[in-house]
This record gives structure tokens, C-alpha cells and sequence, in this order.
């Protein structure tokens, strides 16, 4: 597993905040469910985003509800359906609260499955059995502007559309020219005219188009690519000219590969086809997001089995810079979504294994500091700067390493120099009042950039950087009294402050000294109740809550979870009164069982 820390640096004084590749955790929060499909939207109302899924073998709708934490409480929605092509979560009825469209086998029912409260749903047939087969994703957005949901369908006969009449009534519309199958599709406004329009990939037809809406519940087709097959069809503004451009996986004719390609929209009806990989093992499955918080969007893609999961980072989307990070080296992913789940700016990604769902977290917080230049004479001298290490999780990092680097007037660079290691715990923060690093004089003079890198040796996981000008030695020296790079620069550009400096730490919270379950509270309780399961080191919790027939009726927690008071809630709104049994197991610490009374 990537091993991951969510450190925040402040380093006075500071130029440039460095571009970092975060570090990555996995936290298996669905186990044992081969979930078909994925789809992220805020289920409560509360900030988080949650995620919703189909479990294949028992064809259901799933929820995994978000506290925000890092914990997802499972709830059931819907059982034994026959199939499920697609869900759609979304406020269908504009009512506040995150309905489900669907397609239901075996006769292609439209179904919407409106939420009225209390994790209830309500289903109602939004059309007959259709006169087409395969239906493969459902859409649903306002396409005639007239302020309610209508619904976009993908077939093997190509798009359909159906207009909301504003009373759940629709009208079926056929777009002209589509009786090919429709492989994927995205809805966007590709020509900012307030219309969101339609981008569509075909298996057979072996070409890449959009739908320009009209306004009038007509479309008209353009082409952006013929003699191409595309898998995924993802619409995301590459390039940052607020115009929306075509992120694909696509094979070209003749057939040569798999390639992860975008077309540039340039803002006339037109784009340009730009090839980001060569022939490389890129799976199905696409998402867009910007991952290293720099304003750019990066890609990410689940590969063919045997491969990994990785992103490529938007350099210079213009001149076709992009460079591959590895995220993990899992052989089964295909489905993958990017969102915020945790309200921290940072983007996570959700995927499906033979594991279970996945849930990837970033770990890095960045932060900007104000500019401060240093000058160091021609005698050479010390540079000094402040260094605080600030851990806002409650996770312990250990044998992290930190160290700097030196990018000379010349461009090389050298180091790693003054390595060191430590462990940063859970809500600490580690301050350093007085670094000095010595420079020597016979550095040559110029601007360097000199970086404080925080990670596990030698990946970076957060790097600050700040400049400083060398002033040229005047004085005369013989060339071969002048030792190479490789001679001096590793061994005199030396750090003292870990040798003077005293460390002062603060710890904003204790961590807990033994394993424990704390009573769950209210008890009896009425739709809620919760516990504190409290571990003094990072370790395997698994709860779960079962009646009193034995069935499991919720997962409060299941994998890897840091040191620390892990708080969870047992939500029972959807179960009828009676006495539940909460059991709480830590392998080797725990195996604890507790009664409640849930009455309503």
C-alpha cells in the first residue's frame, strides 16, 4: 500500500511554492461488492459527497453514506431488481433532496426512484418498455432551459432524448442519423451558447461527433473525428480558454493500440486532435480533475488488468507535456471517478476492484508563503529560514524523511543534502525556530532555488522552495584549486540546524493508550445512536450491526484505520424497531459485542 501524510509546511523565507505528486491511501470501503456501476452525488444534504453504486450478484442500489472522516455507513436501497444498466443520482424533482434515475432490465424501463425522506424511495416508471434494446446510460439535465430535468438515454440505436413537459410527461425524441450504437456519451456547452449539447462516441460507426442543441428540441450533428473507436467520451476544459474539450481513450484505424487522447475545441466549431500516449495498456475508464491543485486538468485512467492505476499530470496541455504518476499497482480496477468527498480541496478518487470499492485519498495540504529574498556575499555564509511541520490528521507518519535540494545558477542540481528522518504524530506540529545552511565561497554567483522536501526519500511527497542570490568571489583561484561538484557541493553545503536548533512540539490531541469500545450512546435510542472505538496505533477495525435473526444490517467500519478516537454512527431510520447487536472487531485487541434498543 502507498504509504500517505498530510503534512502542512510553512518555511519563512519562501518564494515559490514547489509543484508536488501526492501521496495516495487506499481504503477499501465497500468489501465483497462487485460494484458495475459507480456515481458520486451529495445523498444527505451535508457537504460530503457520497457514493452510489449497483452491487452486481445481488442487483441492488447501494449507498455508501460520507461523515466526512474517512468512515462510509452502507445503506441499502433497493433489492433483486433483474438489472441495472445505469443510475443517475440527481434532484430530479428540484425538491432539495438526490433522487435515482435508472434503467431496469428485462424490458428497458426508465425508472426514477424519487427520495421522500427518512432514506425512503418511491419508484415510478418514467416510460413504457422501449423499442430498442441496450440501453446503456442515462443522462439527465435541463436541455430546453425551461427549469426541470429531462432525460438523455444511449441505446444500441443510438441517443435518445425525452423533454420534460414540466409535469413528469415526456416527449421522445430520436437523434436523426444515430442508428449506430452509441458506445458513450457527455453533455456540455461545446459552443457557450447556454445550451448544453451533446458529444457522442460510436462502436460501429467509427466516429467521434457532438449534437449542437438549438434551443427548439432539435439537435444538429457535427463531426470531430472520423475512422476512430473511443470508449469513454469525458468533456473537460483541458486547456483553460473556457472552451469545453473531448478527453477520450481511443483506437485509431487501422487498429494500434488503446491511446489517451483529447480534441482541442478552438471555439469555432472545430478541433484538433492531440495524442497524449503512445500505444500504452489504458483501460475503459476516464476522469477528469485537477489533482496537484495547480489550475490544470489532469487525467485519470484504471489500465488493463495487469497494469496500474495512474494519472497523467497537464504540464503544458498546449506543447503536449504530460507526465504518468503512478497511483497504485492494483491489476483489477476498471471503473474510476474523481470528486471531493471530504470537503478539503483536494480530489479523491473512488474505484471498483475484486477487492471492493476503493477510496484513494490525497494526503498534501498546500500552502503559499510570502517571498523573502536571502543575499550571501562573496566571503559565502548562511541562509536561514523557519520550519514548521503541522499534522491536521489523525494519522502518525512515520520515518518521514525530510531533506533539501539546491538548484544552482546552471541549472544542475544537487543533494539530497542533510537527510534526516522523524515521526510527525497525529495532530502535531513540529517547529523549527532557526535553520542555517552554510554556503560556501567558492559558489558560484547567481539565483539559486533552495528546497525543503518533506516524503519518504526518494519520492516527494510536499517540497517549498524559496531563492537566494551568491554574490561572485573576486578573489583569484587557480582552476584545479577549484574542487568539481561532485567533490564539495554534497559534503560543504552543510546544514546545521538539526545539530543547533531544539524542536519545540505542540500535540493538539492525546492519542488513546489502549484499545477500547466505548458504550454506544443514546441507548435505547431513536434513529441514531453512536460509539467511540479508540486505538493506540494504526490497525484493522471492522463493525458491524446485525438483528436479532443474525442478518447484517449495517457496516460501520471496515479496513485499515489510523491510531487515534474514531467516532461512528449507526443510522437506523430505515429499520423497524427492535434490539440490534453491535460487534466491533480489532484482530488480536478487540472482539466485543454490545445490545441496543432502537425505538421509534
Amino acid at each position: 500500500m502507498t504509504r500517505w501524510f498530510a503534512l502542512i509546511i510553512f518555511i519563512f523565507p519562501t518564494l515559490l511554492l514547489a509543484q508536488t505528486q501526492p501521496f495516495w491511501i487506499e481504503n477499501v470501503v465497500g468489501a465483497g461488492f462487485e460494484a458495475d456501476i459507480i456515481k458520486i452525488a451529495d445523498y444527505n444534504s451535508d457537504g460530503d459527497n457520497d457514493i452510489f453504486f449497483t452491487d452486481y450478484p445481488s442487483n441492488s442500489i447501494k449507498i455508501l453514506v460520507n461523515n466526512g472522516d474517512g468512515i462510509f455507513l452502507l445503506h441499502d436501497l433497493y433489492h433483486d431488481l433483474d438489472y441495472l444498466y445505469d443510475i443517475f443520482p440527481i434532484d430530479f424533482d428540484n425538491d432539495g433532496d438526490v433522487d435515482i434515475l435508472g434503467i431496469a432490465a428485462p424490458d428497458y424501463y426508465l425508472l426514477w426512484w424519487e427520495y421522500v425522506g427518512n432514506n425512503t424511495f418511491i419508484s415510478h416508471i418514467l416510460t413504457e418498455p422501449t423499442p430498442y434494446s441496450y440501453a446503456k446510460k442515462v443522462y439527465s439535465c435541463d436541455l430546453d432551459l425551461d427549469n426541470d430535468n429531462d432525460i438523455i438515454l444511449s441505446t444500441i440505436n443510438g441517443i435518445y432524448y425525452y423533454i420534460n413537459n414540466g409535469s413528469y410527461e415526456f416527449t421522445e425524441y430520436h437523434l436523426v442519423q444515430t442508428d449506430y450504437e452509441a458506445e458513450d456519451y457527455d453533455i456540455g456547452d461545446i459552443n457557450n451558447d447556454g445550451y448544453m449539447d451533446i458529444v457522442c462516441s460510436y462502436l460501429s460507426f467509427e466516429k467521434v461527433t457532438w449534437w449542437e442543441n438549438n434551443g427548439d428540441n432539435s439537435f444538429t450533428n457535427h463531426t470531430v473525428q472520423d475512422n476512430i473507436y473511443c470508449n469513454q467520451t469525458v468533456l473537460s476544459d483541458i486547456n483553460n480558454d473556457s472552451y469545453i474539450d473531448i478527453v477520450s481513450i481511443v483506437t485509431t484505424i487501422p487498429i494500434i493500440g488503446n491511446r489517451l487522447a483529447w480534441w482541442e475545441n478552438n471555439g469555432n466549431d472545430s478541433f484538433i486532435l492531440h495524442i497524449i500516449t503512445d500505444y500504452d495498456a489504458i483501460g475503459q475508464y476516464i476522469s477528469c480533475s485537477d489533482i496537484d491543485y495547480d489550475s490544470n486538468i489532469d487525467i485519470i485512467s484504471s489500465q488493463c488488468p495487469g497494469h496500474d492505476l495512474a494519472w497523467w499530470e497537464n504540464v503544458n496541455s498546449y506543447d503536449d507535456v504530460w507526465n504518468k504518476h503512478i497511483i497504485d499497482g492494483y491489476t483489477s480496477q476498471r471503473l474510476i471517478y474523481s470528486a471531493n468527498l471530504d470537503q478539503d480541496d483536494l480530489v479523491e478518487l473512488i474505484s471498483n476492484s475484486s477487492q471492493g470499492l476503493l477510496y484513494y485519498d490525497q494526503s498534501i495540504t498546500p500552502h503559499k508563503v510570502t517571498p523573502l529574498n536571502t543575499i550571501i556575499g562573496p566571503d559565502g555564509g548562511y541562509i536561514s529560514y523557519s520550519l514548521i511541520i503541522s499534522n491536521s490528521r489523525p494519522v502518525t507518519y512515520d520515518d518521514v524523511n525530510f531533506w533539501n535540494e539546491v538548484l544552482l545558477p546552471n541549472g544542475e542540481i544537487i543533494g539530497a543534502l542533510n537527510l534526516e528522518t522523524c515521526t510527525i504524530h497525529r495532530y502535531q506540529t513540529v517547529s523549527y525556530n532557526e535553520i542555517r545552511q552554510y554556503i560556501p565561497n567558492y559558489a558560484p554567483d547567481g539565483v539559486y532555488l533552495y528546497s525543503c522536501i518533506l516524503g519518504y526519500y526518494p519520492d516527494v511527497a510536499f517540497a517549498i522552495d524559496f531563492s537566494f542570490t551568491k554574490s561572485a568571489d573576486l578573489r583569484s583561484q587557480e582552476p584545479s584549486e577549484v574542487p568539481s561538484l561532485g567533490e564539495y557541493y554534497v559534503e560543504d553545503w552543510r546544514n546545521e540546524a538539526w545539530e543547533t536548533t531544539d524542536a519545540q512540539v505542540t500535540n493538539l490531541e492525546p492519542l488513546p493508550t489502549e484499545f477500547s469500545v466505548s458504550p454506544a450512546y443514546p441507548n435505547p435510542f431513536n434513529a441514531s445512536a453512536s460509539l467511540t472505538v479508540s486505538l493506540p496505533e494504526p490497525a484493522e477495525l471492522t463493525v458491524t450491526v446485525y438483528d436479532v435473526l443474525g442478518r447484517q444490517v449495517a457496516v460501520l467500519a471496515n479496513g485499515q484505520h489510523s491510531a487515534g478516537d474514531h467516532r461512528l454512527t449507526f443510522d437506523a431510520n430505515h429499520l423497524a424497531s427492535g434490539v440490534y447487536f453491535v460487534h466491533a472487531v480489532v484482530p488480536g485487541h478487540i472482539d466485543q459485542v454490545q445490545k441496543v434498543m432502537l425505538v421509534s
